[in-house]
């Protein structure tokens, strides 16, 4: 058997060292890789909550309008409905008067 060489030695210590190095970094990279995913679906999450938040605006609006224009439905109704009465309250005294 050869001695020790104390060259190969450090070679193998660096090696060794390389190669921790080489686990903490892909542990690393896993963990960020992780991390990311969690950030992706909490993305999509917050995406899907906001695409319903935005159905839910727009069937709101949709039923505002529609009230909106029942609203003034009802009040041209109302004046027409305020006109007649004032006509036929007009009427009726005429109609009292001639009597």
């Amino acid at each position: 058997m050869f001695p020790p060489n104390p060259a190969i030695e450090e070679i193998e210590t660096c090696a060794r060292r390389l190669k921790a190095q080489q686990l903490e970094v892909e542990r690393q990279l896993v963990a960020q890789l992780e991390e990311i995913d969690d950030t992706n679906d909490e993305i999509e999450r917050e995406q899907r909550r906001l695409r319903q938040i935005e159905a839910d605006y727009e069937e709101r609006s949709r039923r505002y309008d529609r009230a909106y224009a029942a609203l003034i439905e009802a009040q041209d109704r109302l004046e027409q409905l305020e006109e007649e009465g004032k006509n036929l309250g007009d009427f009726i005294r005429s109609e009292i008067d001639k009597i």
